[in-house]
């Protein structure tokens, strides 16, 4: 697992600069400016000391070294976690295999795909609504006059097909925030499987989070999992069917 080990995870320039902007969210009480942050190297010192399983630990990671924590009672919770992940080998194993089902994001950091729904505008679905009707009424008609509702089932499909593909660039980069977010809350499922006093704490709090996108992950589904790869002529296939 490379635990204890120096990382040989690389990053794009773009890359690496995008894991910075977490911790730029919001003024810190203190924070490590660029003059000394430079002077020290201090990007060489979080590439040898990250050994992150995700994304989200980059950058969270970059947000403890940038803006250090001076609480008795933070550094205390720190130490007994690396205490609990040295001392535990099942644990930290099976922390870091659901971290590393995360995965990492190219590009753009987690926090910056999350930030873009803010920004994401109201297309309206009247028209997608009235495709899908018409679509729907058109399968129906075919039991009464099937030559003329066949081609105008044609017609329908090849318009739904066209809209799918038209919007599609527009709406990636949200689908992708969406999968990050399905992502992140599959790992609270997974840590609830994990019995430890140490990891109580954050269990409790990932739990109460992810009730909040309850609805949220019941109509995700097709949209995100629309976003994949598709690997052999049975995906290809659905990825049809859901354009249709």
């Amino acid at each position: 697992t490379g635990w204890g080990k120096t990382s040989d995870t690389e990053y794009t320039a773009e890359e690496f600069s995008s894991i910075s902007h977490y911790a730029q969210r919001k003024e810190k009480a203190f924070s490590v400016d660029d003059i000394t942050w430079n002077d020290l190297d201090m990007d060489s010192v979080y590439l040898q000391a990250n050994r992150c399983m995700s994304s989200c630990g980059d950058d969270v990671l970059w947000e403890m070294m940038r803006s250090p924590s001076f609480s008795s009672e933070s550094l205390d919770e720190r130490n007994q976690l690396a205490e609990t992940f040295s001392g535990n080998e099942d644990v930290r194993f099976k922390c870091q295999m659901i971290l590393s089902d995360i995965g990492r994001m190219r590009t753009m950091s987690v926090y910056d795909y999350i930030l873009l729904l803010r920004s994401a505008k109201n297309i309206g679905t009247l028209p997608f609504a009235a495709l899908a009707i018409a679509t729907l009424a058109d399968i129906v008609f075919l039991f009464f006059m099937p030559l003329p509702a066949v081609l105008i089932l044609c017609v329908l499909i090849i318009v739904n097909i066209s809209v799918s593909l038209r919007m599609h660039s527009a709406t990636q980069v949200y689908i992708t925030s969406f999968q990050c977010i399905l992502r992140l809350l599959n790992a609270a499922d997974a840590f609830r499987k994990i019995k430890d006093p140490c990891l109580e704490k954050y269990v409790r709090s990932m739990n109460r989070d992810a009730e909040a996108f309850s609805a949220f992950r019941r109509g995700a589904f097709l949209v995100t999992s629309s976003a994949q790869v598709a690997n052999g002529l049975t995906d290809v296939l659905l990825e049809y069917v859901k354009m249709f």
